[in-house]
């Protein structure tokens, strides 16, 4: 029977993930699927293995499905990847009052609402910050001098379904 065992289990997206699929025909191709996106094919070996390396691309928060499937055999087998939530970008790096701050992550439910707080201030948008179906965001802010008025700043993304926390310490900052 075909089975899946990838290493590691959990990580967020870009990840390298390293998955092993045995007990398949031998020296057929395969497609491996993860999250509904179709990834690299290949062959498996005359034991009917193999051994394939790739990133996570885009998935919202938790448990993702990967298939290993069989072209020609028809046969499939199942795995889960835990995406985890990450902050993937702010800029500018140093934040200043008056200054446009964007703010990007990855790994949050599909199109959950998110809250964004600077130093456990919630940041009030004009209307919600929401992930994408991919659970990718991008959400730009006006810095005010509550946010930086101590060091180091950290900038919490929190999926407000899911419960996803992502979080980033920006350090000492030029903050006038």
């Amino acid at each position: 029977m075909p089975s899946l065992k990838l290493q590691p289990r959990e990580g967020p997206v870009g990840t390298e993930i390293k998955l092993i699929g045995t007990g398949f025909r031998p020296n057929v191709s395969y497609r491996i699927e993860f999250d509904g996106q179709w990834l690299k094919p290949g062959t498996t070996n005359n034991r009917g293995s193999f051994v394939t390396v790739f990133r996570v691309p885009p998935a919202p928060y938790g448990e993702n499905n990967i298939i290993g499937v069989s072209q020609a055999a028809h046969q499939l087998a199942h795995a889960t990847f835990k995406v985890l939530p990450e902050i993937t970008r702010v800029e500018p790096a140093m934040l200043k009052p008056a200054e446009t701050v964007t703010v990007s992550g990855t790994g949050f439910g599909r199109e959950e609402a998110l809250e964004i707080c600077v130093n456990d201030r919630p940041v009030v948008f004009p209307s919600p910050v929401h992930a994408r179906a991919d659970g990718t965001f991008v959400a730009s802010f006006t810095v005010t001098d509550e946010m930086i008025s101590s060091t180091p700043i950290i900038i919490r993304v929190t999926g407000q379904q899911t419960g996803a926390l992502a979080q980033t310490v920006l350090g000492q900052m030029n903050l006038r």
